[in-house]
């Protein structure tokens, strides 16, 4: 349904109406894949799927240059008043800037989660910030992190 608006919109030249709408639709469109994404991905999380006790997960990401919008698309800004941003993600000598890891630290005493800065040239340790969850309500309240 979505891609058949989109089509009639852009199907002649665009007024600035139409490519308002376009982008609407594309807002929705992106707001039910995150909905399918987030609602499909909790059926796959299983006991078994966990790593097991001191092995490091590690995830990395490009940084993020926001042009317009700074930020409004992510809680709590996102949650009360919706969010509209346009932004790049820009990769360093082809390497994600941005990474994060974390570790179960034993069984039942909670995750260790700790940011790193490093140099992209030679991976060394510039600074590092770690924090200990240990209740799902340490990681509950995003307006306080640690």
């Amino acid at each position: 349904k979505i891609l058949l608006n989109l089509d009639r919109l852009l199907s002649n030249k665009p007024s600035r109406s139409d490519l308002l709408e376009c982008a609407e639709a594309f807002e929705e469109a992106a707001c039910q894949l995150t909905k399918l994404c987030v609602s499909t991905g909790v059926s796959v999380i299983t006991k078994e799927a966990r790593p097991q006790a001191g092995t490091w997960v590690l995830a990395e990401a490009p940084a993020r240059v926001d042009l317009s919008g700074g930020w409004s698309d992510t809680p709590p800004l996102s949650y009360e008043f919706g969010g509209k941003v346009a932004c790049l993600a820009v990769s360093v000598n082809k390497k994600k800037p941005l990474s994060a890891r974390c570790r179960l630290v034993s069984p039942g005493s909670g995750i260790l989660l700790t940011t790193e800065s490093r140099n992209i040239d030679t991976d060394e340790l510039v600074q590092s910030d770690s924090v200990h969850l240990k209740t799902v309500k340490d990681i509950s309240d995003y307006n306080n992190p640690h």
